[in-house]
């Protein structure tokens, strides 16, 4: 085409410049309109994933410490309704004057749960099936797994196991109003302990000493 330039009429030499300055304008044009276009693709798609990766961290985070107030107030709860009552109930148990009224005590076996008064929880309920008692807790000697009452109980022992029965009114309540309590223990210094609802669980799973952590 250019090997006869100067044959071609001035006309004909303006359109052929003219159309190559537009062809290689549209290109680089074109050229230039990828270029952008993949920086801009690019830089969304990084800044997207930026700001979903500090979503989902403030999310997690948020989600950390509300778990964690929940927690806190849970424990909180508990501590105001379920131990703090407990703690000054079994603090009353060698006070003459403790205000609640007299309880039966009863051994932790299948006589004493009868005795106490038996239920038996139907299939889907805690304990289904098996024979507890919801009227009082059962009391048993820490690391003993005797079928009947031990016959060598201390006098002290002997002393808790009578005043400390009137827990079962606060047992009662609270396992009644707290559907989140799966059982209540109360382990004393005389090396005693109470179990509500009243059941030979623990006993039956070998010696057990509600006065030392695991």
């Amino acid at each position: 085409m250019f090997a006869n330039w100067r044959s071609y009429s001035l006309k004909k030499q303006m359109l052929i410049t003219f159309s190559s300055s537009v062809f290689i304008s549209l290109t680089l044009v074109e050229l230039i309109c990828i270029l952008f276009l993949w920086a801009v693709i690019h830089n969304i798609k990084d800044t997207s994933t930026d700001i979903l990766t500090s979503q989902i961290t403030q999310n997690l985070a948020d989600s950390v410490t509300h778990s964690g107030v929940l927690f806190e107030d849970s424990l909180k709860r508990i501590a105001e309704s379920v131990v703090l009552p407990i703690a000054q109930a079994t603090g009353d148990t060698f006070r003459t004057d403790q205000p609640l009224s007299a309880e039966p005590s009863f051994f932790d076996n299948l006589a004493g749960i009868q005795a106490a008064g038996q239920t038996i929880p139907q299939t889907g309920e805690r304990y289904a099936g098996l024979p507890i008692s919801l009227f009082h807790s059962t009391w048993m000697p820490s690391n003993y797994t005797g079928s009947d009452p031990p016959t060598t109980l201390t006098a002290e022992q002997q002393t808790v196991i009578s005043n400390s029965a009137h827990v079962d009114h606060l047992f009662r309540t609270m396992y009644t109003q707290n559907p989140n309590l799966l059982a209540l223990f109360v382990g004393f210094d005389a090396l005693l302990f109470r179990h509500y609802p009243g059941a030979g669980l623990i006993r039956n799973q070998g010696a057990y000493d509600p006065t030392i952590r695991p």
